[in-house]
């Protein structure tokens, strides 16, 4: 059942069951290894925020198949604002965990690397151009200032605005307590 369902500018991601993806950089990629997004697939684990990694070998990341819509696509296709804000609430969660955690994704904006599951829990994948210990994250940023701005009515848009400087305050007394 192998087949390819991504193809980046360095690697490739083939599904191989309805469990399993493998990521394997492209013959011509300028990087050397999936090191750095084991490592960081590992960190993650535990907040659940992205796919489960299963192995790193030979080369090729071994993780959990992500089944579910893009947030671009969720976004194109919904009206419901009180479904939008319930998404939104999630999402700006887990990106405030990757801040906290000091992991800029860097790629959030595109479109493809936020999947809202079949029972709306938010997985952000690939990590491969993240940066870690990042000295100022901007992920929640890149939300607000992309998705926001550009999907939502001026009055949506600033309602979620001052949702999320309470949500930020919760995640981060979350992360305080899981800390300790």
């Amino acid at each position: 059942m192998n087949e390819i369902i991504g193809k980046g500018s360095t690697s490739k991601i083939i599904k191989i069951n309805n469990k399993t993806v493998i990521k394997e950089l492209r013959s011509d990629s300028t990087r050397n290894n999936l090191n750095k997004e084991y490592k960081i697939l590992k960190l993650l684990e535990k907040w659940e925020i992205a796919p489960k990694v299963l192995k790193l070998e030979n080369n090729k990341l071994y993780r959990e198949y992500i089944s579910g819509t893009t947030l671009k696509e969720f976004l194109e296709r919904e009206k419901d604002i009180n479904k939008i804000l319930f998404i939104f609430q999630k999402l700006i969660i887990c990106v405030a965990i990757l801040d906290l955690l000091k992991i800029n994704h860097n790629q959030l904006q595109i479109g493809k690397n936020i999947i809202i599951t079949f029972d709306n829990k938010i997985k952000i994948i690939d990590f491969e151009k993240a940066t870690i210990n990042a000295a100022t994250p901007k992920n929640v940023g890149q939300i607000c200032g992309y998705y926001l701005k550009n999907y939502l009515s001026k009055e949506n848009f600033e309602k979620i605005k001052e949702l999320v400087k309470k949500w930020k305050k919760l995640v981060k007394e979350i992360y305080s307590f899981q800390r300790n």
